[in-house]
């Protein structure tokens, strides 16, 4: 579980894994209601992201960021990224996402492809 805290001097967010609590460093503190909340000095915003665990090799390094305006005023960041002996591709950056998103072309041959759930909680319980 990923519990992001935000106040009026706090702005981080935690990893809860196996009893342990740790600082996530990596990604970014997400606030739900993008600064439209006024807080007090005692005041906190809470939430919390839960997700299935997936075991596999996580992907850390640098890239280059690029900005694309919209017509909207609005805009996207962008990456290029490409596998070792692979093609080149440009990813959209959503510092909101937990996943990403490839097309198939894009992958090496051989590579396990897994189909994306989503986990709704609600008083009623959990909804796959």
């Amino acid at each position: 579980m990923r519990v992001n805290v935000i106040s009026t001097k706090v702005r981080k967010a935690f990893i809860l894994r196996s009893g342990k609590v740790e600082v996530d460093e990596a990604g970014p503190v997400i606030d739900l209601f993008g600064g439209q909340i006024a807080l007090g000095e005692d005041d906190y915003i809470v939430t919390t992201e839960a997700a299935r665990h997936w075991f596999g090799t996580a992907v850390r390094g640098e890239a280059s960021l690029e900005y694309q305006a919209t017509r909207d005023a609005g805009g996207y960041l962008f990456t290029k990224a490409a596998l070792p002996n692979g093609p080149e591709a440009d990813f959209v950056i959503d510092l909101g996402s937990s996943k990403t998103v490839v097309t198939k072309a894009f992958l090496p041959a051989g590579v396990r492809i897994r189909q994306a759930a989503g986990v709704e909680y609600s008083d009623k319980g959990c909804t796959l």
